[in-house]
């Protein structure tokens, strides 16, 4: 998108350049890559977005799955849907810690789609070990269950505006 300097969008650009867009990790908004933007711009049209329930972006319920795959695929697919709402054919795509992990799963999903794949400090979820769960005490595999439901983002989201203000 071309941006005037207060903001205002004035339209999308086409240009040769490839185009590289830059997901960050778990918790952080796109905010954490601009220093890049200016060295990046030289050889690539830029595009730093938010992750669905992370910085601004939208805040929709995540599916619930035994294994995250369809939580996953949320990720992914809304990453495809935004390439084709902008008309792109091919990306370089950009991911650090958790962005890493969804910008990977996009490739393996969408290669047609992908030009380049850049990966800073990426992570995933190890395969469960079966013996090594069974082993464990029983009031660690209870907390685990109901941790699952929980984490410090899902909890600022509840709370609303008190949880903003927590933070400030």
């Amino acid at each position: 998108l071309e941006v005037d300097p207060a903001g205002k969008v004035l339209g999308r650009t086409r240009g040769e350049k490839p185009v590289l867009v830059m997901m960050p990790g778990f918790a952080c908004g796109q905010a954490v890559f601009f220093q890049m933007f200016d060295q990046l711009s030289t050889a690539y049209r830029v595009f730093a977005i938010d992750m669905l329930g992370f910085g601004l972006s939208a805040r929709p319920p995540f599916p619930d799955s035994p294994d995250g795959t369809a939580a996953e695929s949320l990720f992914i697919d809304a990453l495809e849907a935004w390439r084709i709402s902008l008309g792109i054919d091919r990306l370089v795509v950009f991911g650090h810690s958790f962005g890493g992990y969804i910008a990977t799963c996009y490739a393996l999903r969408y290669p047609q789609s992908v030009s380049g794949l850049i990966l800073n400090d990426p992570w995933g979820f190890p395969s469960p070990e079966p013996e090594k769960a069974k082993s464990r005490p029983m009031w660690v595999r209870v907390l685990g269950r109901v941790m699952l439901k929980m984490n410090l983002v899902s909890f600022l989201q509840n709370t609303g505006p008190i949880g903003y203000n927590m933070f400030r």
